[in-house]
């Protein structure tokens, strides 16, 4: 899996002059991943083909609290809340809060869309699943864990993640797992209590995944609180109270947020920022590949009645790199945030990986290679009124 081969045909006639004549050189790349499941084939809100039909979880089953799929009637997959942002993801509930200490789903592996006892197919390294929290979520003492055939492994990231509205990565290095993965027949996920406090809430499934990409174990590396910067440009304000007072879902993870000047005129988009709009912070990485994520809302120009989406960023200190080229002296121009705004809502706080967008071309997502050591994210004004509550730096693999 994810590799390239390289190869070529020489004619050798050794009557002739010249004996070997090279032929050019061919090559071919495997693809990445398997899909044990991403929720999207085989699925509808059928009896047959409800996502409890496949997956196994505790209905009627005093000892397991776990429920999948919404309740009947359907639809019982989340076509808003996707890891790839299209499609479906499968939302577990869980309850080991009563008589469960345990709430986990079982699925065989003939009726996944791998339609394979055989995982073995490629050399996969990693087995990975995505899973998404909700804020409301009780964490208790609890242990999201997953087993193939019995073989068991345990979440070693911040459970802290079970109560962050995004998507966190669950990686199993299977040469650990001492599984047979010519034969698996099953596949178990679930959360159970290791403690006197169970669990309960709603976590989001999705993109579960074979790959020969290096397993993660540090999951979250850093959680940055908006109100804490290093420096603060003279552009970039710092607020404790929400400014809009029809807005009816204004919490902030810490004790205020940051937003860019929304007094100001639209800066110069096509320069790079002013020192006067740059805020900073710092954080320290054991090193590797990371993505930067932030919880924030677009800005809104009333009198344009327009959106003002983008802020500049990027990371500065020794050795970085990164997946896609950037803007001059390393700065990305970080586009399309989300605007967070629901009609007979208001604003709601959205998450969204920096990215880089080139003139004329699409948004991409940044991976910055950073060795051991510490650096220093610049996040700066480009459109006014663009609120910031939290970033964090996550160490990733490589992303289905």
């Amino acid at each position: 899996l994810g590799q390239t081969y390289f190869w070529k045909i020489d004619e050798v006639n050794n009557h002739e002059e010249q004996p070997v004549w090279e032929g050019p050189t061919w090559n071919l790349s495997t693809i990445k991943y398997i899909v044990i499941d991403n929720f999207e084939v085989g699925y509808d809100d059928s009896d047959a083909n409800a996502v409890w039909a496949t997956w196994i979880d505790g209905y009627n089953i005093d000892e397991n609290g776990a429920q999948i799929g919404y309740d009947y009637p359907g639809p019982y997959l989340e076509a808003a809340i996707t890891h790839n942002g299209s499609g479906h993801s499968a939302p577990l509930m869980y309850d080991n809060t009563d008589t469960a200490t345990k709430s986990e789903v079982t699925a065989q592996s003939l009726d996944l869309p791998i339609a394979s006892t055989d995982w073995s197919i490629g050399s996969p390294r990693t087995l990975t699943i995505w899973f998404y929290g909700d804020p409301n979520n009780i964490i208790g003492n609890s242990v999201l864990y997953c087993s193939l055939d019995g073989k068991e492994a345990v979440y070693k990231g911040d459970y802290d993640n079970f109560i962050r509205d995004r998507w966190s990565q669950f990686d199993i290095d299977l040469s650990k797992l001492n599984a047979d993965l010519s034969d698996v027949d099953e596949i178990t996920i679930g959360i159970r209590t290791n403690g006197t406090t169970g669990g309960k809430g709603l976590i989001y499934l999705d993109d579960i995944v074979l790959s020969g990409a290096e397993p993660v174990t540090a999951y979250l590396s850093n959680w940055i609180e908006a109100e804490n910067y290093t420096t603060l440009g003279s552009r970039m304000v710092m607020r404790t109270e929400w400014s809009d007072n029809w807005d009816l879902n204004n919490t902030t993870s810490g004790t205020g947020y940051v937003t860019t000047d929304p007094n100001l005129a639209t800066a110069d988009a096509t320069n790079e920022p002013n020192s006067l709009g740059i805020i900073t912070y710092t954080f320290t990485v054991d090193g590797g590949r990371y993505i930067i994520n932030s919880r924030l809302i677009a800005g809104f120009n009333s009198s344009t009645l327009l959106w003002q989406d983008s802020l500049w960023a990027r990371v500065t200190g020794n050795n970085v790199t990164t997946n896609v080229p950037l803007q001059s002296n390393g700065w990305a121009l970080w586009d399309n945030i989300p605007s967070g705004f629901t009609y007979n809502v208001g604003y709601l706080w959205s998450w969204d990986t920096i990215n880089n967008t080139p003139s004329g071309g699409q948004s991409q997502n940044i991976t910055w290679t950073l060795p051991a050591g510490t650096y220093k994210l610049e996040v700066a004004y480009r459109e006014r009124g663009t609120r910031i509550d939290v970033f964090e730096v996550v160490k990733t693999g490589e992303l289905p």
